[in-house]
């Protein structure tokens, strides 16, 4: 297969296809047996790429095609010394910031196991603000978010300084410094970090690098446990993504967006709605590269924290209602022991009652038979004596009854224990009228 035929392989291409087509071509060009891999890797960036790149209609193939020959061109060679040739020939060909950091992603993706420093990466004397340094940097620095190195990330932007403080005001930068300090910051520089975050967010200094700077930036706050109300503000930066995606030049539906949105509402508790999103997103994703393979992985695992979420949040309600319910019972048993505490006092307490009208009403009655052995010369007075005897009793035998009586059968009669002692003083008094009645016709 020579350079003609390759162009007209990768234009006959769906970009939409199963993505290992493109895998397949780029192995059958890079392993002929005839050459060695660097000549056909350079000859296919050169006579191939390049003008496929111009192309407004075959752009996308190219940049598919483009991403497949990095990684194996790197995986092939087991380390990053072919980075310098894809970041000089960017330079040349004069390839988009953009396009750029998309190559450096799908790259730093497939090759995040090389650690390579970055101080030997970027070269003192290339040009800081040149696409091919920007794509050395993002490369570098997107291995170590992939392997969520958060010291690591602010070790290689400390170096990057160091080479040039161009590097550190770069938007892009910016973002991965926050993204390192909400990953391994303390609570203290979550502040920071968010501010930083929102300034990223809105800095469109840079509009082709505005793609790769949300992505970081909601990256970022996917990883950020510290943040307070995490689930909120990442839902929040992922809705204005979607609100105003078309205005900086991209889609509103992108996989990765959707994912950190199924991730917040996770955090809210909105399973149900997460794995709507997530169920969406796996029909998305086809082919069988190692980004597919491993994202899907991603999606179905996220899935799988949402459904456990939604059993969880079942056995929680259960456990709630049954503890309301719980505590219901023992509210009713605790009023039910209080009511027996108070049926138990009263009749202790009538008992005494009846125990001492009993004693008063045989004291009386001695007291009355005593006064009236020593009247019974008089039949007045043995008359009076009779009647308040009668009556004595008659009032103890209607005392007694009120006593006794239920509360059901008092209940019609509110202040019968006031009516009940009001009929005892009264009993007492007549009582006292009668003896001292009885004792004056003795003198």
């Amino acid at each position: 297969m020579d350079v003609a035929e390759l162009a007209q392989e990768i234009r006959g291409l769906d970009v939409e296809r199963d993505r290992r087509w493109y895998s397949a071509l780029v192995s059958d060009w890079l392993h002929p047996g005839q050459q060695g891999i660097d000549a056909r890797a350079r000859a296919a960036l050169r006579d191939v790429i390049a003008p496929l790149l111009l192309d407004p209609s075959s752009h996308e193939r190219a940049m598919s095609f483009l991403a497949e020959l990095g990684e194996q061109w790197i995986l092939g060679s087991r380390d990053d010394s072919c980075l310098t040739e894809i970041a000089d020939w960017l330079d040349e060909t004069h390839v988009t910031l953009g396009t750029s950091l998309r190559l450096a992603n799908r790259i730093a993706w497939a090759t995040r196991g090389l650690a390579t420093p970055i101080a030997d990466l970027v070269a003192k004397e290339r040009d800081p603000s040149s696409v091919g340094a920007l794509f050395l940097v993002a490369t570098s620095l997107e291995r170590r978010r992939f392997l969520f190195q958060g010291s690591g990330l602010l070790e290689a932007i400390d170096e990057l300084s160091k080479l040039s403080g161009y590097y550190a005001s770069t938007t892009y930068v910016r973002a991965m410094r926050a993204f390192a300090l909400l990953l391994g910051g303390t609570k203290h520089d979550v502040p920071q970090a968010l501010a930083s975050v929102e300034e990223a967010w809105a800095d469109l200094s840079e509009p082709d690098a505005v793609g790769a700077v949300r992505d970081v930036c909601l990256h970022a706050l996917w990883v950020g446990s510290r943040i307070p109300d995490q689930g909120e503000v990442l839902l929040r930066y992922c809705n204005l993504d979607a609100q105003t995606a078309h205005s900086v030049g991209l889609k509103a539906d992108r996989v990765i967006v959707l994912f950190r949105k199924a991730g917040a509402l996770r955090m809210l508790g909105r399973y149900e709605e997460a794995i709507e999103i997530l169920d969406a997103l796996v029909n998305r994703l086809h082919g069988s590269s190692e980004f597919v393979r491993t994202f899907s992985e991603q999606v179905i695992r996220e899935r799988e924290i949402n459904q456990l979420g939604m059993s969880l949040d079942g056995l929680k309600s259960d456990f709630d209602v049954a503890r309301e319910r719980l505590e219901a019972t023992e509210e009713k048993m605790k009023r039910s022991e209080a009511r027996l505490g108070e049926i138990e006092h009263q009749g202790l307490t009538r008992n005494v009652q009846i125990i001492s009208m009993f004693t008063a009403a045989v004291a009386f009655a001695v007291g009355i038979a005593s006064i009236s052995t020593k009247t019974g010369s008089s039949p007045l007075a043995a008359v009076l004596v009779s009647c308040a005897l009668g009556v004595g009793l008659l009032g103890f035998v209607f005392l007694i009854y009120l006593v006794t009586r239920t509360r059901e059968e008092v209940e019609p009669f509110r202040g019968a224990g006031t009516l009940t002692w009001t009929v005892i003083g009264s009993i007492l008094a007549l009582m006292l009228s009668i003896v001292a009645v009885a004792a004056a016709f003795i003198k």
